[in-house]
C-alpha cells in the first residue's frame, strides 16, 4: 500500500489535476482498506451520514459530475 499513502504522490495528483476541494493520505493505508479504495485517484463518495459508495477511479468529468449531482440530489 506504500503508494496509495505517499504523500508526495497524492499531492503531485491534486497539482496535476487542480483539485481543490480536501484530500485525505493515509499513510498507514487504514483508510484506503476502509473503505476499498483500489488506486490513487479513486472516488469514494461520502453521504451526510456517513455511510458512502465508492466510483470508479476512470470516471470521466462528466460521469462524476453526474455522480456527484445523483449523491447531492438524495
Amino acid at each position: 500500500m506504500a503508494g496509495l499513502a505517499d504523500p508526495g504522490a497524492m499531492q503531485g495528483f491534486v497539482d496535476t489535476f487542480g483539485i481543490d476541494f480536501p484530500n485525505t493520505v493515509s499513510e498507514d493505508g487504514r483508510l484506503w482498506a476502509r473503505f476499498s479504495i483500489p488506486v490513487q485517484g479513486a472516488w469514494y463518495l461520502l453521504n451526510d451520514d456517513g455511510t458512502g459508495e465508492p466510483v470508479p477511479y476512470d470516471f470521466t468529468g462528466d460521469e462524476l459530475a453526474a455522480a456527484l449531482d445523483d449523491l447531492l440530489a438524495r
